[in-house]
């Protein structure tokens, strides 16, 4: 119970002729992009608009939590559309994902809806995470709404320390298991990280070996630097409590 199988398991099962057993569906998960400046891949971007990086990233991690996607695509930053979405969305879904719907733009459309919607509540709005300040997490019709920032980077960090676990729950997975975060490993730092006490960081870097020791090199810190992810191995979570790291430390590197 609460296991999630992997091939192995499967293997062993069929070893003592076990050809089905009980499992839970895959959680249904929607999808909702929001905001007037979002053009799709094969447009080009006039001032202000950006591409639906988001949507796209997006879909393929909740695949690969184990979610059943369905993709509601743009929502214009209008209160009665956004509030129709996510009424549609929360009567054939297990979760609604808001992807920049709880930015500084379009916050106040997005708790308007959110409230609008029955049983409401708002569980927090805003964190001490950076990237990913404004997430903002709720409840209506008794499923929860996330909402992930905007910025490129800031979503997938935040989907990566609450939606993956969320979804994997929904799934049937032990809370444990769920929020544990992926493999890790050591690495000797390169550069200083300065950090700002009160708040978490997680910070990307790439690895590489010299000597037969590994080396993490920490990348520009911006949120909407969508291809630092590209470059990045991996994360280093700074602790609230820490005023940073100092170069030649040696650090845990969470691997993406």
């Amino acid at each position: 119970h609460g296991r999630r199988l992997r091939a192995h398991d499967l293997g062993a099962l069929t070893g003592i002729g076990i050809s089905s057993l009980p499992v839970y569906k895959n959680p249904r998960v929607v999808l909702i992009s929001t905001g007037d400046e979002i053009v799709e891949a094969e447009e080009q971007p006039l001032p202000g608009q950006v591409r639906n990086i988001n949507q796209h990233s997006l879909a393929g991690l909740i695949e690969e939590c184990g979610g059943e996607l369905k993709d509601f695509g743009v929502i214009r930053d209008e209160r009665i559309a956004l509030q129709g979405a996510l009424k549609r969305a929360l009567e054939w879904g297990d979760l609604a994902l808001l992807s920049g719907g709880s930015s500084v733009g379009a916050k106040d459309i997005a708790l308007d809806a959110i409230l609008s919607l029955p049983e409401a509540s708002i569980v927090f709005h805003g964190i001490s995470v950076s990237p990913g300040k404004p997430t903002l997490f709720a409840r209506a019709a008794g499923k929860p709404i996330l909402g992930l920032p905007g910025y490129p980077v800031s979503a997938l960090v935040i989907f990566a320390l609450f939606a993956a676990p969320l979804i994997r729950v929904l799934g049937g997975e032990e809370a444990a298991a769920a929020c544990r975060l992926p493999k890790a490993t050591r690495a000797i730092l390169k550069a200083n990280i300065a950090s700002q006490t009160g708040r978490e960081d997680y910070v990307r870097v790439s690895l590489e070996r010299v000597g037969g020791r590994l080396y993490a090199t920490p990348l520009p810190n911006k949120s909407g630097a969508i291809f630092t992810l590209v470059k990045a191995d991996g994360m280093i979570r700074i602790d609230l409590n820490q005023e940073g790291i100092e170069q030649g430390e040696e650090v845990e590197v969470i691997l993406f």
